[in-house]
């Protein structure tokens, strides 16, 4: 891995703080009305898609596995769109607003319908109640007769999120007719007899049969070294980050809530920075935003 490549690692990571699931109804289910608006005014209705299979993200702006989930779609649109696949991505809750979303477009040149609507619309959309949790980002994925047949989360199926599982959700559901509907919610197991990848069939084994996380040895910025084997036993969440990359640095206040959320109960977040200005680029960054968690800095060899 070189200095240049930011990329987060969850390594059996179980964290209520971060699974906020709203429990969905029961699939398949029809998909209710929605109406967006997209950052020129335009209104577009969910409606004006039938006979498509329609992908939505409702996400938050800010949020960079929201993003990072809004270019899988950008992909997947380019890929299966001329099959008849529609992306769709619904912004709501804090900066959904239209220049936000024009810049954002624009910057990931997304080549799919991008709007926003109300925080209670998207309750309404989805079934949730009042005092339910709502995981973001969250998934819905809608057939040709308008039904939904998946959602995301833990409730539903987290690995929808990933491109490999969305793509072969898609690729299943472009397959039947306008007409048809299905009996049953998708399942990855039923989808055209494929075997999914390896990184994915590694991810469902059972945790005491998964390989073991490979161990290294980094130092601190005290100069103490760090070894991951050292966190045995315990839920790691590995951040390789760097002081210039915005996305790393606004979820930095998350990992500090979690460190202190849940610290006792046998969590740790590690922060391996991959600047490439050394520990001279770290440290002033450390003492004026104060990272209440390790920092570690990587090396060439991890």
């Amino acid at each position: 891995m070189t200095r240049r490549m930011i990329k987060f690692i969850f390594e059996a990571l179980t964290l209520n703080a971060v699974t906020l699931i709203v429990s969905p109804a029961a699939l398949p289910r029809r998909s209710p009305p929605l109406t967006i608006t997209e950052p020129s005014g335009a209104e577009i209705a969910l409606s004006s898609f039938r006979g498509k299979v329609i992908a939505i993200e409702f996400f938050f702006v800010r949020s960079p596995r929201c993003l990072q989930l809004a270019q899988t779609l950008n992909k997947l649109n380019s890929d299966l769109g001329p099959q008849g696949l529609q992306a769709l991505a619904v912004a709501f809750g804090p900066d959904a607003a239209p220049g936000i979303l024009t810049r954002m477009v624009d910057y990931f040149k997304l080549s799919y319908p991008v709007g926003y609507t109300t925080s209670n619309k998207v309750d309404a959309y989805l079934g949730r109640g009042g005092r339910e949790m709502l995981k973001i980002p969250q998934m819905v994925i809608v057939d040709r007769s308008g039904m939904i047949r998946a959602v995301s989360g833990s409730q539903g199926d987290a690995r929808i999120e990933t491109e490999s599982s969305l793509r072969v959700l898609i690729q299943t559901l472009l397959q039947e007719k306008a007409d048809s509907r299905g009996d049953t919610p998708y399942r990855l197991e039923n989808a055209g007899g494929s075997d999914p990848p390896q990184q994915l069939r590694d991810s469902m084994l059972a945790a005491d049969s998964r390989p073991p996380a490979p161990n290294f040895v980094l130092k601190d910025a005290r100069g103490t070294a760090v070894r991951l084997a050292d966190y045995r036993g315990q839920v790691v969440l590995l951040s390789f980050w760097a002081t210039w990359c915005q996305p790393c640095r606004a979820e930095i206040p998350w990992f500090n809530d979690f460190e202190k959320r849940y610290k006792s109960r046998g969590f740790a977040v590690l922060g391996v920075s991959t600047d490439g200005g050394g520990w001279n680029a770290v440290r002033p960054y450390l003492k004026r935003d104060r990272l209440n968690y390790r920092v570690l800095f990587g090396d060439e060899a991890m």
